[in-house]
């Protein structure tokens, strides 16, 4: 995980506005999406937009649904309470780990060595959109901590799951970043298949949005 921390000049305890304070004017809306996808969009612009200029943002965490942990997974979990790369956390632990550093909010997504994959390119889309579901119900709980985004995985998923995973997280689920990334999960990042699902979350309205992520600096992204 490589986390980024916008930091604000005052260094004071803060709270934040109230996102229910008046609407502000924001693009609309692809009709495809769900009213709750909607809102839940509203919800944070609103938000982003009042406490711009005072939250704190760690911008990449992840959590993972404890109760969905492989034998494997769990056992290391329990067997091992300092940390390791990897060792999973839930909303809450992550919420602790924000105050214990006076963060306002985080971008929140799976976490892949969290999620268990097979040979089996449909079980593997089924786990991953099971991650994707905690992390928008972990928003849900704690809107104004947590900014959702999405996973996909053209390898493990193959790309028709993979497409169809774009789409639910944008319509249903209201994620406005949907993210792949080809050095955790072990493909090339300029594959066919990557390009494919670039060219598809181009290709759709506000909100979705998205673009390889990759954390070796020998990796570079080829299509803008």
């Amino acid at each position: 995980m490589a986390p980024v921390f916008l930091f604000r000049r005052e260094r004071r305890r803060r709270v934040l506005a109230s996102s229910h304070a008046a609407p502000h004017p924001i693009p609309r809306f692809p009709q495809t999406m769900t009213p709750k996808a909607i809102a839940s969009v509203r919800h944070l612009v609103s938000l982003l937009e009042q406490n711009q200029d005072r939250v704190v943002i760690d911008a990449d965490t992840h959590a993972t649904d404890l109760e969905t942990l492989g034998d494997a997974a769990r056992e290391r979990y329990r067997s091992e309470p300092g940390y390791y790369h990897g060792r999973p956390v839930c909303a809450e632990d992550l919420l602790r780990e924000m105050e214990i550093a006076s963060v306002d909010m985080a971008v929140i997504w799976q976490n892949p060595a969290a999620t268990h994959y097979t040979d089996d390119p449909d079980r593997n889309a089924d786990a991953l959109m099971a991650a994707n579901r905690y992390i928008r119900d972990s928003a849900t709980r704690y809107p104004d901590r947590f900014i959702p985004a999405g996973w996909t995985d053209p390898r493990a998923c193959g790309l028709g799951n993979a497409l169809r995973i774009v789409e639910s997280g944008v319509r249903e689920l209201g994620f406005p970043v949907v993210k792949m990334n080809p050095a955790q999960n072990r493909y090339p990042i300029d594959s066919p298949e990557v390009l494919q699902v670039v060219d598809r979350t181009q290709h759709r309205p506000p909100p979705a949005s998205g673009r390889p992520h990759c954390e070796r600096p020998h990796c570079h992204h080829t299509r803008e």
